[in-house]
């Protein structure tokens, strides 16, 4: 074997030991279970039915299979093939998403190391997703972020080597890729416009074949997405069970997402004040962008930088990907989906996060192959600045796995309420459950349930018309003995819904409090 065989060789063999310290992270952080949310259960639920061959579909309160419109298939679909060999999915979920932290650092490690034939370079790269906060918490709740991003970079991976070798496999490969990422999480379409533009610029042959390659590698993302889009359409009348509004940005939404990008570069812990940290990361993406631009745009009018059989391509796709993203996800949270929390805004923004490791490390590299930054000063600068931020990265890791605090939510709401679940366990199937909360009862005692009478429908920001068919309904599952399970504290009109259901309390417990129709 001839030495460079072997250095390449253990070049990976750091990444994949990397990649598997980072599964093992996963797994740790989540010993006492993966974090649970609502989007999770139809996650789960989702995939149970297709196991049973209910297709893709939620349960109801009494077993009734009902479809689901609201969520794209990509994640339950692969939950599908865990679920063959463990029964518990949310538990498979917490095992496929700790592989899927492995799969994307090595991935990071590789890619960016293509790009900059630097086997350093890449293992930072790796490094910085593998500690990053943000991105630990990601990977350790049952949601669709960990399979979108492997799908991102792959489908964009794949069209970069279509762009630079021809052969128009590849090009379909990313179509695909491209298809089941948006049938993953919707936003997946960004990954579509970007990949138009680098094809558009930097495609193969005449200005013809890339228009005809543009058109074919829409066909091939977009014929996927539009029958499952027509399926909805068929059996609910609504492609993804959103209706078109206008929902204004809250100033609380727009301080989670530009604070979390912030944290990205000099986190709070520095003890740096809040202005003086967005001058200082805005000043240090707009050096390396705009140095990179300079040496490779306006300075040769074309991209050249190929050094080592890099991917540089790979570059200029990310940086047509971060706009498309941020623009398809202004989109969504303005006109069709109110419920964008400014909770999950470092989830909402991990996709970002991974691509612009892989760019702005990508980017520094080719900024310091110039001569002028080989001097010693500018190399320290660098290098002390590197330093601070993977040993913050570092430091908030290992604290933030060691005590992770309550960030479980429905996982730690299951290990303090012991006395709601015997409650609820000791009802016979025949007796309905409504709550507040449907997603959490699931959770707690693996029964599906009916929804507390909804009057304002967050989704759409509009009132419900059938309010009252909804309080007729679930007086009725009262009547028969059902019970309603409350979450929390009586919110807006709910004692007055209460009172017309002619619900009482039954038992207080600790964060909830279970009612039972009233004889009198």
């Amino acid at each position: 074997m001839s030495e460079d065989k072997k250095r390449v060789i253990s070049i990976y063999s750091v990444y994949l030991l990397l990649a598997v310290a980072a599964s093992l992270l996963a797994l740790y952080f989540t010993r006492d279970g993966p974090g649970i949310t609502g989007d999770s259960v139809h996650y789960v639920m989702g995939a149970e039915n297709l196991l049973q061959g209910h297709g893709f579909s939620r349960t109801g309160g009494a077993g009734e299979i009902l479809p689901i419109t609201g969520f794209p298939p990509g994640t339950s679909t692969v939950l599908v093939a865990v679920g063959i060999f463990i029964e518990d999915l949310f538990q498979g979920a917490r095992l496929l998403n700790s592989i899927l932290f492995g799969a994307n650092v090595f991935l990071v490690a590789y890619l960016v190391r293509k790009i900059t034939g630097s086997f350093w370079f890449g293992l930072v790269a790796g490094l910085l997703v593998m500690l990053s906060e943000d991105l630990i918490l990601v990977h350790a709740w049952v949601m669709s972020e960990p399979l979108y991003i492997l799908l991102m970079i792959l489908s964009l991976w794949s069209l970069v080597v279509y762009a630079r070798n021809g052969g128009r496999t590849f090009l379909f490969i990313s179509g695909a890729l491209i298809a089941a990422a948006t049938l993953t999480r919707f936003v997946g379409v960004s990954i579509g416009v970007a990949a138009a533009g680098l094809l558009l610029f930097f495609g193969q042959g005449t200005l013809k074949r890339r228009i005809i390659d543009i058109c074919l590698l829409g066909l091939t993302a977009a014929l996927p997405v539009m029958a499952w889009l027509m399926r909805n359409a068929a059996i609910s009348g609504t492609l993804t069970n959103r209706g078109l509004s206008y929902f204004p940005l809250s100033n609380e939404l727009i301080t989670a997402f530009l604070g979390t990008v912030n944290a990205w570069f000099f986190p709070l812990r520095l003890g740096l004040p809040t202005p003086f940290r967005a001058i200082l990361s805005a000043a240090l993406v707009v050096i390396i962008v705009g140095l990179f631009l300079w040496f490779e745009g306006l300075r040769t009018q074309r991209m050249t930088w190929t050094n080592k059989g890099a991917l540089g391509l790979l570059t200029w796709a990310l940086l047509l990907y971060i706009p498309a993203y941020i623009l398809v996800l202004l989109v969504n949270s303005m006109f069709l989906d109110a419920s964008t929390s400014a909770s999950g805004a470092a989830r909402y923004l991990a996709p970002i996060f991974v691509a612009s490791v892989i760019l702005l490390t990508s980017m520094l590299a080719r900024v310091m192959s110039e001569d002028w930054t080989k001097s010693r000063v500018v190399r320290l600068l660098l290098t002390v600045i590197g330093i601070v931020i993977l040993g913050s990265y570092g430091v908030r890791a290992v604290n933030f796995v060691r005590n992770p605090g309550p960030v479980f939510r429905y996982t730690d709401s299951k290990r303090a309420m012991s006395d709601v679940i015997d409650a609820l366990e000791m009802l016979d199937r025949s007796q309905m459950i409504i709550s507040n909360d449907i997603e959490l009862v699931y959770v707690l005692v693996d029964r599906p349930a009916y929804a507390f009478p909804i009057t304002f429908d967050h989704y759409q920001q509009v009132y419900r018309e059938d309010l009252e068919e909804q309080i007729a309904f679930v007086r009725g599952l009262l009547k028969d003995g059902g019970r309603i399970i409350y979450f929390g504290e009586l919110e807006g009109n709910a004692q007055l819904l209460l009172d017309q259901l002619g619900a009482v309390e039954e038992t207080m417990f600790e964060g909830a409090t279970l009612y039972r129709f009233s004889d009198k």
